[in-house]
């Protein structure tokens, strides 16, 4: 990150501070990977969060705020720390107008950051010199670190809203938390960041996090699917297990990204069809005010190519911990939708669980994934390719 890059700050006084030479404020922060932490103020007050950095500032000096200062750790003792024993900080410029202040704390102040990394924080009101009241009230509050990289754009599409019901009638499960348009992907978006590929969905409405996956995403698997040849006939056909869904013939992916809140993964396809899971190292961001996930993956871990030449597929589906067997961690579509199935399908065995497939034209997505005849007896083991849902790389 370059040093123009800030976190902006803004507090507002209920009471005008220009008059009040008392009035201080203490601004608690906390970058996710520093050490060490503490989980008090320096006074000693339970902050409900370990801090790394202080900002300080005070009515006698309102136009600067000293910070960010490292915190020590809170180690023997009543925790206290005397302000002579904290380590010298910097001055940031502050902007002040009587009821309010503004500060740029530059993100090199509080160390490595990276894109998504959450910073945690807390106000204490020190008017008079003790700790008062903290904000927000009820615990820290927290911010992102945006992704404001240039990304070189290889792929973009942007998807019908309205067309989150596979091949044409399923229906959400009918628990809460399965919220209207969380199926509904938007836009997908593939490009290149540095040494990383990224890509990038958006969905028709916020991202909720019902069951705390700690990258932010409970109920949405997003797949893609990566010809690095396109019409070399090599690679796999099949998308992962449980979708039941093929690429049509005459093409194959070498790598398939899943990713959801838990277990997401690379996958890689020889030549002769066969492919391997692999979980790499790479970073998932959630924005759920926007909608958004964003992956960033090394670009070693593809082939050599232009990924402007390759070709694409990208399905979304819905996160399931407590999978049917040989189904990879998505939900079940059954004939009536219920509190934890999706409804809308068949008796078939061969029903795709896709319930959203990227493709710009209207009517597509569900002639495609409608694409296959319905087997009812067996097991999908016993299937091939082609019988299963037919998906064409996006145009």
């Amino acid at each position: 990150m370059s040093a123009t890059e800030n976190l902006f700050l803004r507090v507002n006084f209920a009471d005008g501070a220009l008059e009040d030479d008392t009035a201080e404020l203490d601004v608690y922060l906390s970058r996710p990977s520093a050490e060490p932490k503490r989980g008090a103020t320096v006074d000693g007050t339970v902050l409900g969060f370990n801090a790394s950095h202080l900002l300080r500032w005070a009515a006698t000096t309102p136009r600067a705020t000293e910070g960010p200062t490292p915190l020590p750790p809170i180690g023997a003792g009543d925790g206290t720390v005397p302000a002579e024993a904290l380590p010298e900080g910097s001055t940031i410029p502050t902007g002040f107008d009587g009821s309010r202040i503004e500060l740029a704390v530059p993100l090199e102040s509080l160390g490595a950051l990276d894109v998504g990394d959450p910073v945690r924080f807390r106000l204490v009101d020190r008017s008079g010199g003790e700790d008062g009241p903290m904000a927000p009230a009820d615990g820290p509050g927290a911010m992102q670190v945006p992704d404001i990289s240039d990304v070189a754009v290889a792929l973009e599409v942007t998807d019908p809203t309205g067309d989150d019901h596979g091949p044409g009638a399923y229906a959400y499960p009918t628990d809460p938390v399965f919220g209207a348009g969380a199926y509904d992907l938007t836009s997908f978006r593939v490009g290149e960041s540095g040494d990383d590929l990224v890509f990038s969905f958006e969905v028709a409405t916020t991202i909720q996090n019902p069951w705390d996956s700690p990258i932010g995403l409970s109920v949405q698997t997003f797949d893609v699917y990566v010809d690095t040849d396109p019409g070399a006939a090599t690679g796999t056909r099949l998308f992962l297990p449980g979708r039941n869904a093929s690429w049509v013939e005459g093409g194959g992916w070498e790598r398939a990204l899943t990713i959801e809140g838990w277990q997401s993964a690379l996958y890689e396809a020889a030549p002769d069809g066969t492919n391997e899971e692999t979980q790499p190292t790479f970073k998932v961001l959630v924005f759920p005010d926007k909608g958004r996930v964003v992956a960033r993956l090394p670009r070693a871990l593809f082939p050599d190519g232009d990924p402007g030449s390759w070709e694409y597929a990208a399905a979304l589906l819905s996160q399931e911990g407590f999978p049917s067997s040989g189904v990879r961690r998505v939900r079940d579509v059954e004939s009536t939708a219920s509190q934890y199935r999706l409804g809308g399908g068949s008796a078939a065995i061969n029903n795709t669980r896709i319930i959203d497939l990227a493709w710009p034209e209207p009517g597509v997505q569900e002639a495609m994934l409608s694409d296959f005849s319905p087997t009812d007896t067996g097991s999908t083991d016993d299937l091939a390719p082609d019988d299963f849902a037919q998906v064409s790389p996006l145009p």
